[in-house]
């Protein structure tokens, strides 16, 4: 099994993705054209998101029909922000980058 992190290549990571994505919808025995019913997208869409192709809301919209939208907490977790941080920014939430010294 591959794991993501072991690809660099962008086009190749996004390739893996849409490849767990047909593997997933095959274990489920499910048919692109019910899954494309089940979260408001068409046929050409899933094809697009299993070939490595396609939006963010499209995959929402699949995992969501998947029941599979959990899986977007390990992927990008909330990263919160740490007490201290909310001290300095007296209370605010940071709205861009500081300027990195490397």
């Amino acid at each position: 099994m591959t794991t993501i992190s072991a690809i660099l290549n962008p086009a190749a990571i996004t390739r893996e993705l849409g490849d767990r994505l047909r593997r997933t919808r095959l274990r489920l025995n499910l048919t692109q054209k019910i899954l494309a019913g089940r979260s408001g997208l068409s046929v050409g869409t899933i094809k697009a998101l299993e070939s490595g192709h396609g939006t963010l809301d499209s995959l929402v919209r699949v995992l969501s029909a998947l029941s599979m939208l959990d899986a977007l907490d390990t992927f990008l977790p909330d990263s919160g922000v740490s007490p201290m941080e909310t001290l300095k920014l007296k209370g605010r939430e940071r709205q861009r980058a500081s300027h990195s010294r490397d």
